[in-house]
């Protein structure tokens, strides 16, 4: 019986150990795949954002990109008024793209987003790990969650809002 209790006990844990094997690795492709997919038309979709000061009021409401940037907007959805939206207050540098960390706050990490095309099953939770550029607190962390489907659409949105670095002087222009 003893004999039995430890195959069942080494059968399992090999079990277990190949499923987060398969699963950390469908995330690893996941994230080297990702690219930003620039806004072109508005899209509305479930988003959290989480970041000290004027972040702080964005938390609530749903992610909406388009050619305008990105923004929070009060509603579900499926709604597609203008009332009450709010840009984002200043400019985002891009970290890394990573799944919800244990230091990450709770709504953050257990929220699960639905996915756009309207399938029963939910996205994998991802996160946008930025540094705000400029604006009212600069160097700030913001963390931006979305699911794996929406998450390239805030990625590109991010890359069209983020001001590019002032090019160096030529040597040709300087006086000398």
């Amino acid at each position: 019986m003893a004999w039995t209790a430890g195959v069942v006990g080494a059968v399992s844990a090999v079990g277990a150990a190949c499923g987060a094997y398969r699963t950390a690795r469908r995330r690893k492709l996941l994230l080297e795949r990702m690219e930003p997919v620039a806004p072109v038309a508005e899209r509305r979709f479930g988003g959290t954002v989480c970041g000290p000061g004027p972040w702080e009021a964005l938390s609530m409401g749903v992610l909406r990109t388009g050619p305008q940037g990105l923004a929070v907007a009060p509603g579900s959805v499926a709604d597609t008024g203008s009332f009450g939206v709010r840009p984002f207050p200043g400019a985002l540098r891009l970290v890394r793209v990573r799944p919800p960390h244990r230091d990450d706050p709770l709504r953050l990490r257990f929220v699960r987003y639905g996915r756009t095309d309207g399938a029963e099953d939910t996205q994998m939770t991802l996160v946008a790990e930025c540094e705000a550029v400029g604006g009212p607190v600069s160097g700030a962390r913001v963390l931006i969650g979305a699911g794996s489907e929406d998450l390239p659409y805030v990625l590109g949105a991010l890359s069209a809002a983020t001001p590019s670095p002032l090019p160096e002087p030529s040597a040709a222009g300087r006086d000398s």
